[in-house]
């Protein structure tokens, strides 16, 4: 697929495609077919992908995002065929699932995908599933990255809704996640939106010791990257 793909001779890939894609959940569950399959999803026509897509439904979205090969074949779906039509029936599951597979170890990393490159709308349909769950969410070593992607990616509108459950949440406060070592990326996030940061700002000055310990646990991730790279030079 490679080498084709580096001739550009497209006829000859799309012939090795259709013959691959009956043998879809084969490579997704192989270590190495998987590559297989992610490359076929990057290098082909979007309609050529919608006998895959169907494969995928059949064999259980939610259980294909929770597979350690599978998650990185929907990660390559999102990011190529977003916003094909026959991709709905896909969304569909994991959205119903989306607190649990923001959790878990592999389907996160989905959730987060969805969210860096569905559309408007399928983000705001995440924020609105998600939103009263980030306040516990921005505290989980996994969820906390799906999030971070919701602050980063979604709309104005979107991101302040997240800002104003965070800001109003009595269990987790927003004072428990600045000092917390996950939900402190979270903060860092939300202090780089224009208004939102005012607000939190604004919260940080009422509790000074929080500011405080907020800074010292950036300061301390900072250190803790400056020393990996330093090791990484040698």
């Amino acid at each position: 697929l490679i080498e084709v793909s580096a001739r550009r001779d497209w006829v000859t890939m799309e012939t090795l495609v259709q013959d691959l894609v009956p043998h879809t959940v084969e490579l997704f569950r192989s270590r190495w077919g998987n590559y297989v399959l992610s490359k076929m999803i990057e290098k082909s026509a979007s309609h050529s992908m919608h006998r895959v897509v169907q494969l995928i439904i059949e064999e259980g979205p939610v259980e294909v995002a929770k597979h350690m090969f599978g998650c990185r074949v929907l990660e390559r779906l999102f990011k190529h065929t977003p916003a094909s039509s026959f991709m709905t029936d896909l969304i569909g599951p994991l959205l119903r699932e989306s607190v649990m597979l923001s959790k878990h170890k592999y389907g996160n990393y989905v959730m987060q995908k969805l969210l860096e490159h569905g559309s408007c709308g399928l983000r705001s349909g995440i924020v609105r599933s998600l939103l009263s769950d980030f306040p516990e969410m921005a505290l989980h070593r996994m969820a906390s990255n799906v999030v971070q992607n919701a602050v980063r990616y979604c709309n104005s509108e979107d991101q302040w809704a997240i800002a104003c459950t965070l800001l109003s949440a009595q269990s987790p406060p927003l004072e428990e996640l600045a000092v917390h070592k996950f939900g402190s990326y979270v903060i860092d996030d939300l202090l780089a939106l224009a208004g939102i940061s005012d607000a939190v700002s604004e919260r940080f000055d009422k509790a000074p010791e929080v500011r405080s310990g907020y800074e010292k646990v950036r300061d301390a991730r900072s250190d803790k990257t400056n020393k990996k790279n330093k090791k990484s030079k040698h």
